[in-house]
C-alpha cells in the first residue's frame, strides 16, 4: 500500500479557512503528524501549504518519514523541496514527483517569508524535472496540484508518467475511474477528509504496469476510528484549548446582521414561556452539550453553530465568560433580541430556510432537509 496527498492540506488559494492563523498553524503540524503515523509516503506541496511560508512547512515536517515533494516551488530560482521521492513496495520501485501550477506564483509570493520571495516554476518544466528524478523506477507517479484544464494537455505533451493524481479543484471535478491523458492514467478525487481515492494496480510478469482501476471510498461512520488518530486529535484539541484566548483575539467581534446586540434565551422566557419550553426539548438546546461530549468545547471552529451570537456584540465568547450564551438559542434563528426586549412592540425576526443553511451545510449536515427538519424545532401554536 502507498498513501499520498496531492497538496493543500493546510489551506487553499481563494478559500478562507475557518481557523485563525494560530489554530491553523497548530492544525498543520498535527495534520502532517497524522499522515506520518498513517504511513503516507509523500505529500505534494500545494500553494495553500505555503500560507505561512516555506520555512514553516519545512519546520513542521522535520523528523517525519513522510516526504514533502515539489519540483515547482523556487526561492532565488532554486528548488526549495526535493522534486521527487523514491522507495520500494513489494519489489516494485515507486517514484513520486510533485508539481504545482505556475499560476499560483502571486499567492505564494504574497505568503513568502520576509526577504525570501517564492515563485513557481513553469508547470511543464517542473513536470520534466520531476520525471528526470524518477529514472529507473518501475512506477512513475505525479502528484499534480494543477487545474485539470491545464493538466490534461500537459500530460499528453510530456509522456513518461504512469499515474497522475490531480489536486486543487478536486471538489469541483472529482472522478474515481482513471481516464487517459496521453498515456498517463489520471485520477482526481478526495477532499475535505470525506472521500479518498483508491487505485488498484496490476503488474505483468515483467513488472510492467498492466491495469489501473479506481474507486472512491467514503469515510463514513462505518470506518472505526484509528486509536493513534484519536490520541493525536485529543492532543491537538488540548493545544488549541491552551491557546484559546490568544486564538480568539483573531476572531473579530462586530454588530449583528440585525439588531444591536445579543441578550440570551434567559431574556426571552418571561414573555415567551411556551416557546422556551418547546425549545428545551429540541436538539438546538443541547448543541453545546454535543461539543462537550465530543471534546470540542474548546474548538472555536465549532462555536458559531453551537452557541448564541459568537463573533457578534453581546454574544458567546468563552464558556467560562458567557455560559448563558451556550447552545443554539432563540436569537440564533430570530436575530439579536436587545431591541425587541427594550421595546416588545418591535417585531423580531421570522426565520426561514436561509437561516438554517448557515450551519446546516453539506459537510456537517449532509442529510439536512428543511421541510423534514423544521417540525423538529417549530414551536407549538398557542391559542
Amino acid at each position: 500500500m502507498c498513501l499520498v496527498d496531492a497538496g493543500d492540506f493546510i489551506a487553499r488559494e481563494g478559500r478562507i479557512s475557518e481557523k485563525s492563523s494560530i489554530q491553523l498553524r497548530i492544525a498543520a503540524e498535527f495534520m502532517l503528524q497524522a499522515m506520518d503515523r498513517l504511513g503516507y509516503a509523500a505529500v505534494n506541496v500545494g500553494e495553500g501549504d505555503l500560507v505561512f511560508g516555506d520555512r514553516f512547512l519545512a519546520g513542521i515536517a522535520g523528523g517525519l518519514d513522510t516526504a514533502l515533494v515539489s519540483a515547482s516551488v523556487l526561492a532565488d530560482e532554486v528548488p526549495v523541496f526535493a522534486p521527487a521521492h523514491t522507495f520500494a513496495v513489494a519489489g516494485i520501485t515507486i517514484g513520486i514527483a510533485g508539481v504545482a501550477w505556475e499560476g499560483f506564483t502571486p499567492y505564494v509570493r504574497e505568503h513568502s517569508d520576509p526577504g525570501r520571495p517564492l515563485a513557481m516554476a513553469a508547470t511543464a518544466d517542473a513536470m520534466r524535472e520531476g520525471l528526470a528524478h524518477l529514472a529507473g523506477t518501475d512506477l512513475k507517479v505525479l502528484l499534480a496540484h494543477v487545474p485539470l484544464a491545464e493538466l490534461r494537455p500537459l500530460l499528453a505533451d510530456i509522456p513518461g508518467y504512469d499515474i497522475a493524481i490531480a489536486g486543487h479543484d478536486t471538489n469541483l471535478n472529482s472522478f474515481a475511474e482513471p481516464e487517459l491523458a496521453g498515456a498517463t492514467h489520471l485520477v482526481n478525487l478526495g477532499w475535505d477528509g470525506m472521500h479518498v481515492g483508491r487505485l488498484e494496480l496490476t503488474f505483468d510478469r515483467t513488472g510492467a504496469l498492466a491495469e489501473v482501476a479506481g474507486s472512491a471510498v467514503l469515510l463514513d461512520d462505518a470506518w472505526p476510528d484509528h486509536p493513534d488518530m484519536v490520541t493525536l486529535h485529543g492532543d491537538y484539541l488540548a493545544r488549541v484549548a491552551a491557546a484559546l484566548r490568544d486564538i480568539l483575539t483573531e476572531y473579530p467581534v462586530g454588530p449583528p446582521p440585525t439588531g444591536t446586540r445579543y441578550v440570551g434565551v434567559q431574556n426571552c422566557t418571561a414573555c415567551h414561556p411556551s416557546e422556551w419550553r418547546s425549545w428545551r426539548q429540541t436538539a438546538h438546546a443541547l448543541a453545546w452539550q454535543t461539543l462537550v461530549e465530543r471534546n470540542r468545547d474548546y474548538d472555536p471552529e465549532c462555536f458559531a453553530c453551537h452557541t448564541n451570537g459568537f463573533q457578534f456584540t453581546g454574544g458567546f465568547t468563552l464558556y467560562e465568560d458567557t455560559p448563558a450564551m451556550a447552545a443554539v438559542q432563540c436569537e440564533s434563528c430570530h436575530g439579536a433580541g436587545a431591541d425587541h426586549c427594550d421595546d416588545p412592540l418591535r417585531p423580531y425576526g421570522r426565520p426561514g430556510e436561509a437561516a438554517c443553511l448557515v450551519c446546516h451545510v453539506p459537510l456537517h449536515s449532509p442529510d439536512f432537509d428543511y421541510a423534514a427538519y423544521l417540525p423538529k424545532i417549530a414551536h407549538p401554536k398557542t391559542p
